[in-house]
């Protein structure tokens, strides 16, 4: 397999955020008279967009969200992002050492994508590859989003692989025709979830950073991969 593009998923993958993200989405959903786990947040939230999940408890449960809410989510979210950010172990090294082309493809606002990667002192790494939800009408579980980056790229499914956390943007990278690593080493994944991930066709699952280079090596070279 010839790769030359390695995108990327950001929260879960990039930065350890997807944890905190539960914590203030729990804790705003409270306001309305929602209340879920932490652990449920992770196992049905976990990869989709806040004003997706802040919808869907508004049209169940028939309450009206605020003018203002996704600044106010998003507001909170970067104030625990500043506090408590921490960057996947061995992100940097492990990225900086695949030679491929690196994008960036998220369901957080851009604006958070590029302060998340800033922190984590990996911007450079992408330089302007960088791909939001709020550049397509539907995010991730959709494959629109990975769709519009290769296009924009120039990438091609023989040519790219991914790595994803969440069961959305694995169902939205394998419904572009993407290969997919499976990364199962954030803070808020789940027991079990790797097998979610490959009962998908997930083909490859990793759980430290530091085996990424080598097991892309390997997908390189044709190699069959026993254990990822």
């Amino acid at each position: 397999m010839k790769l030359e593009y390695l995108i990327s998923d950001c929260d879960g993958v990039i930065v350890d955020t997807e944890y905190l993200a539960a914590f203030v989405m729990v804790d705003y959903l409270k306001e309305f008279g929602v209340d879920i786990s932490v652990d449920y947040y992770f196992n049905t939230w976990s990869g989709t967009t806040f004003s997706g999940i802040l919808n869907h408890y508004s049209n169940e449960r028939g309450f009206k969200l605020p003018e203002g809410y996704i600044e106010e989510i998003s507001n909170r979210f970067e104030k625990a992002v500043d506090g408590e950010l921490r960057p996947i172990q061995d992100i940097k090294e492990a990225y900086t050492s695949v030679p491929l082309t690196k994008a960036v493809v998220s369901n957080s606002y851009k604006f958070q994508v590029e302060h998340s990667i800033k922190l984590a002192d990996v911007d450079s790494l992408f330089e302007d590859r960088i791909f939001s939800s709020d550049m397509v009408e539907n995010p991730k579980p959709a494959p629109d989003l990975y769709l519009y980056a290769m296009d924009k790229i120039g990438a091609t499914t023989e040519n790219s692989i991914v790595v994803e956390d969440s069961i959305s943007g694995a169902k939205a990278a394998l419904a572009a025709g993407l290969t997919v690593i499976g990364f199962v080493g954030a803070r808020h994944i789940q027991k079990g979830h790797d097998e979610k991930l490959r009962a998908l066709g997930v083909k490859y699952i990793i759980d430290k950073m530091k085996d990424l280079p080598p097991l892309i090596e390997q997908i390189q070279k044709g190699e069959e991969v026993l254990e990822a």
